[in-house]
């Protein structure tokens, strides 16, 4: 007996329920309360994006990162490794330079990105087998026209020749790479 008055409120409460969700004569005015609030007094705001994760650099050259697009990875990983730059002074178009020149060794290809971060010029060197600063040592010849020239890694441990000159000094970089040799002029 229990059972059976029990049976008849849940399916007369599972009908209404359903009813009551269901109920719309057509008529904007008897939309429900929560479809008015959702019409009338919702606040007019833009989509808040919803954060995502970070993506994985642990593949820091994986084609799939869209925001490596802007730059020129286009290398043979082949057996690529890096002799140690010698930085010699020179007269370079007339003008006094500093002539820095890292070798190459081996039949693959290399990308050379330049920049400046802050007083320090970054020549980052990608592609090549040695990848940390013991493997990558570097002859200073500049007769001290640099704060510093010294070999170090970026944050994904490939080589970086880092050079403390001020923020603007005029320079150039040959990316000789298929003649196994990258030049760096550094006019200071």
């Amino acid at each position: 007996m229990v059972a059976a008055v029990a049976a008849v409120i849940i399916v007369h409460g599972a009908v209404g329920t359903t009813w009551f969700i269901m109920r719309d004569d057509g008529d904007d005015s008897s939309s429900t309360s929560a479809s008015r609030f959702t019409e009338q007094d919702a606040p007019h705001s833009e989509a808040v994006p919803v954060p995502t994760e970070t993506e994985d650099c642990d593949d820091y050259l994986d084609d799939d990162d869209d925001y490596l697009d802007d730059y020129d990875f286009d290398y043979d990983l082949g057996n690529v490794s890096v002799s140690g730059p010698t930085a010699t002074t020179a007269t370079c178009d007339g003008r006094d330079c500093v002539r820095i020149e890292i070798k190459l060794d081996g039949d693959g290809e290399v990308s050379i990105m330049d920049a400046f971060a802050g007083d320090e010029l970054q020549i980052d060197v990608f592609g090549v087998d040695v990848k940390y600063q013991d493997d990558f040592p570097v002859t200073d010849r500049s007769d001290g026209r640099f704060d510093y020239l010294r070999a170090t890694s970026d944050e994904y441990d490939w080589p970086r020749l880092a050079i403390g000159v001020p923020e603007g000094t005029e320079y150039t970089v040959d990316d000789g790479s298929a003649n196994h040799l990258i030049t760096v002029e550094v006019f200071v």
